[in-house]
């Protein structure tokens, strides 16, 4: 069996247990009442989230496409793809502490 077909449903239903917690997290919004700071930095907070699970299947699925022509070569340009994590981060903490000040 290939390791890639292998891991196809893991990644399914991954996505779909993130997208049903997303959905319930939403329905909960207004129960909270939360404050216009505390809602800004909740929305920031989910899009730094979406930020590195992008990274993350960025490099994952470059792995599988490379996988298939070289075994040796995909972790290792895989792991290059997830080093854009490091200025993707420092890009959004300078947005959110532009943003922050604008809330304050």
């Amino acid at each position: 069996m290939n390791a890639i077909t292998t891991f196809k449903p893991i990644y399914f239903w991954g996505i779909v247990f993130l997208s049903k917690k997303s959905l319930i997290r939403l329905s909960k919004k207004r129960q909270l009442n939360l404050k216009a700071f505390e809602e800004f930095y909740t929305k920031q907070q989910k899009s730094r989230f979406l930020a590195i699970l992008s990274i993350l299947l960025l490099s994952i699925a470059v792995i599988l496409i490379i996988n298939r022509f070289s075994f040796i070569w995909a972790p290792a340009i895989g792991g290059i793809v997830y080093n854009l994590y490091i200025p993707l981060i420092i890009v959004w903490s300078e947005k959110f502490k532009q943003k922050s000040l604008l809330h304050n």
